[in-house]
């Protein structure tokens, strides 16, 4: 993993708050003083710090139409909508497991191998790669075996941005679409919003986009919604 300089510290969004919680979450799941060392623990510090630079902040959910996330299983009942990785999405292997917007990194007991196994069958979306690598770094325990998995977008992001705005718009609205296609009654963005954003999010906000991405995805939101398009049986 490449390592730099910038620590996390120097952070400074409109989710400050919720990343400082992430953060110490983080550090408390894999950097417990009860299991690690001193020199382990710091040295773990600047792997989490290392892909936050290279791979965006911490998250705690992602967006519905997030790769990691998606395609979901909508022929269950209950939909079986889970909003980070595991096996439903084709993850094998996850224990101990960190996200950030654009990665995650895992630490199974043994072997990480059926992690990178699920890795090099999983479908790859338009524009998007998976990548997935073993780190020498010790994380949650001796015996780990920690793996980082990266989401690698074709595109150049937009400043501020962790995922391109055509990307992101575009699996909005193909996911919005196949949603409702049985929809008797349109949910408002006010409710369906955090499916969108993902976490940390407020309606006009999103860790993972920028705000002018952010607000095209709403306004296309609400015109679907306006428009009656998002409950097609009641189109006449």
């Amino acid at each position: 993993m490449r390592l730099v300089k910038e620590p996390y510290g120097v952070m400074n969004t409109p989710f400050k708050k919720a990343q400082d919680e992430l953060y110490q979450n983080a550090v408390n799941l894999l950097l417990s003083p009860r299991n690690l060392n001193a020199e382990q623990i710091e040295e773990g510090k600047k792997v989490i710090d290392a892909t936050i630079a290279n791979h965006g902040p911490l998250v705690s959910r992602y967006p519905w139409w997030h790769p990691f996330v998606h395609p979901l299983n909508l022929k269950a009942y209950p939909p079986n909508i889970h909003t980070t990785p595991d096996e439903s999405h084709g993850w094998r292997g996850l224990d101990h497991t960190i996200y950030f917007a654009n990665a995650f990194i895992t630490c199974p007991y043994i072997s990480g191998d059926e992690v990178i196994d699920s890795v090099k069958v999983k479908e790859k979306p338009h524009g998007v790669s998976f990548q997935a690598e073993l780190l020498d770094q010790v994380l949650y325990r001796e015996g780990c075996s920690p793996v980082l998995v990266t989401c690698e977008w074709e595109r150049d992001c937009e400043l501020g941005s962790q995922i391109p705005r055509a990307d992101a718009l575009r699996r909005m609205l193909s996911l919005v679409m196949e949603l409702t296609q049985e929809a008797e009654y349109p949910e408002k963005w006010e409710g369906f919003h955090t499916m969108l954003l993902g976490a940390p999010s407020h309606q006009n906000a999103s860790i993972f986009l920028d705000d002018g991405t952010t607000q095209k995805m709403k306004r296309i939101y609400e015109t679907l919604d306006t428009s009656g398009a998002l409950t097609p049986k009641l189109i006449s």
